[in-house]
């Protein structure tokens, strides 16, 4: 489990090292972030191609918007990673997402 600590409305950028499987192997990859881990409804999700980079063949790129956070109260939100391959499904990672209030906020 990893944590991030974030300011609303700023830009969360990381990487990720695959292990066991090459990145060319990959179908879909999300970065899904709910309220609540048994809500229904995304706060925001990445995909590939939307704040989801491959970047070379063991390493992801994950970057989400200003505008993915800016509207959110300050609160503890749950995300998770998840790789697609043919017709299996891998959590590679999940934890708490914090997003506190900024000092400098218009």
């Amino acid at each position: 489990m990893e944590n991030f600590v974030m300011t609303r409305g700023d830009t969360l950028a990381f990487g990720v090292e695959l292990e066991g499987v090459a990145a060319q192997e990959i179908d879909a990859v999300y970065f899904s972030v709910k309220a609540d881990r048994n809500d229904t409804n995304y706060v925001f999700q990445k995909t590939l191609g939307n704040g989801v980079e491959i970047v070379d063949e063991n390493h992801l790129s994950i970057r989400t918007s200003p505008l993915d956070t800016a509207t959110l109260e300050p609160n503890n939100y749950y995300y998770d990673l998840q790789i697609d391959i043919g017709n299996d499904t891998y959590t590679i990672l999940a934890g708490k997402l914090t997003i506190k209030k900024g000092i400098t906020e218009e």
